[in-house]
């Protein structure tokens, strides 16, 4: 494959409830960047901030729908500049309420949105459990989604691999304490173990009760950090990604390909050995 994909991935503070003043820094970002990248991603529940409490407690205010009309501006921004973004927001449908990212293409066009799979504790109880995988198609290359927690479980990754993904791209809310060890943990493995490209974009500053720690980033199939934010402040990070740097790592690296003798062993049919006997 000839073409790059221009990937950019913001790391950007949020105001707490605020939905149009968030949606309105989301298009200015968009318009700044549009020239480089040819996708935009914002943080986990960038549009609201991450508040469950006070989204569970008025659903109607603080969640939206595909068909919400508060989008129009964003839809409208991504038309005008051919911009695809993916944008993370609590989502009502069928009265239940999901941790979402919405994906929007250059045309303007709401393609659909993607349900965070993996729930942390406090969010069993106010949100619904995404069921499907969402894959992008776009240029050629194959872009898996995920949110934040999804990106501790390698099986997450690896079943976008084993579909084809060529990128993994997550909405995140990483805080302070123990969240710079799980970014700087978990997206150089899951691109190592998968043979593609992670990307992460994360919070800058406080949303909700957390206090972000930074450092999202974009690292490269051999789980090398390509680019990464080296403090906390606000930032967007925009790196060319080369197609050619997957099959090579591929080449290298043999995981995603070795698994397949691994599908074939009956691993149920396994020995135990006690020692004390």
């Amino acid at each position: 494959m000839d073409k790059n994909l221009n990937l950019a991935v913001a790391q950007v503070s949020s105001i707490d409830g605020d939905i149009e003043n968030n949606i309105s820094k989301a298009i200015s970002i968009i318009k700044h960047f549009s020239k480089r990248a040819d996708i935009i991603v914002f943080p986990e529940k960038f549009i609201t901030g991450y508040i469950p409490e006070k989204i569970s407690y008025n659903k109607q205010k603080y969640c939206l729908s595909e068909k919400d009309s508060r989008l129009i501006p964003l839809t409208n921004i991504c038309k005008q500049t051919k911009t695809n973004i993916i944008i993370g927001s609590p989502l009502l449908k069928n009265n239940e309420i999901y941790n979402s990212v919405f994906i929007i293409n250059n045309q303007g066009k709401i393609k659909g949105t993607y349900d965070k799979m993996f729930l942390f504790d406090s969010e069993k109880n106010i949100y619904h459990r995404g069921e499907k995988f969402k894959i992008l198609n776009y240029k050629g290359w194959r872009i898996g989604i995920g949110i934040c927690y999804d990106a501790g479980f390698p099986e997450h990754s690896r079943i976008l691999a084993e579909l084809g993904c060529d990128v993994y791209v997550v909405s995140g809310l990483f805080s302070t304490g123990t969240g710079y060890r799980e970014l700087s943990t978990w997206f150089p493995a899951r691109a190592l173990d998968n043979g593609m490209f992670s990307a992460l974009s994360n919070y800058y500053g406080q949303t909700g009760e957390w206090d972000s720690c930074g450092f999202s980033g974009i690292w490269s199939p051999w789980g090398e950090k390509i680019n990464s934010s080296k403090f906390t402040g606000e930032t967007v990070i925009c790196e060319e990604l080369n197609y050619g740097l997957i099959s090579d790592a591929k080449k290298s690296e043999k995981m995603v390909t070795d698994i397949q003798q691994y599908h074939e062993i009956n691993s149920i049919n396994s020995t135990f050995i006690n020692l004390e006997e």
